[in-house]
């Protein structure tokens, strides 16, 4: 049964759920086919009743989230899975839900927050230059390897 899972509830979960964001989970900023910029959260792993598990938790507090199945790229490999998240006002609710309990990622929430409620009063051709900003902002944080700064403890 899912909620075997995890024996937590209320903040313990929140906790727990963050914990597969620092280590499994991606905040982006993509661009459409109309070049805005769209905010995404996404967790992935081979785990579906994990996935499945936090899905159920999110809809308690109101956010939507959709699960979707990769293919297996290899017979060595586990078939993975990711949640997704992409209507702003669920992005920007579970970004504002989890950042307590974010450590890791914390920087890449923020970012995210940031854009949501700035994009909130933003229009016309400022809207662009708002959504181009925060997604370098994102791919910076987002590229491979450990940065020093982080290993000093910043």
């Amino acid at each position: 049964m899912i909620s075997d899972l995890n024996p937590y509830s209320g903040r313990e979960d929140l906790a727990y759920i963050a914990g597969f964001m620092d280590a499994d989970g991606s905040y982006m900023i993509r661009k459409n086919n109309e070049d805005c910029c769209i905010p995404q959260v996404t967790i992935t792993n081979t785990n579906s009743g994990i996935l499945l598990f936090i899905k159920s938790k999110l809809e308690s507090y109101g956010i939507k989230s959709y699960l979707y199945s990769g293919k297996q790229r290899d017979k060595k490999w586990k078939v993975s899975f990711m949640l997704s998240i992409h209507k702003r006002s669920d992005v920007l609710a579970f970004c504002k839900l989890l950042s307590p309990y974010i450590v890791l990622k914390a920087k890449q929430a923020s970012i995210i927050i940031e854009m949501l409620e700035a994009l909130q009063t933003g229009r016309g051709p400022r809207r662009k230059i708002i959504e181009g900003d925060f997604q370098e902002r994102i791919q910076e944080l987002n590229k491979r390897g450990t940065t020093q700064k982080f290993i000093q403890g910043d």
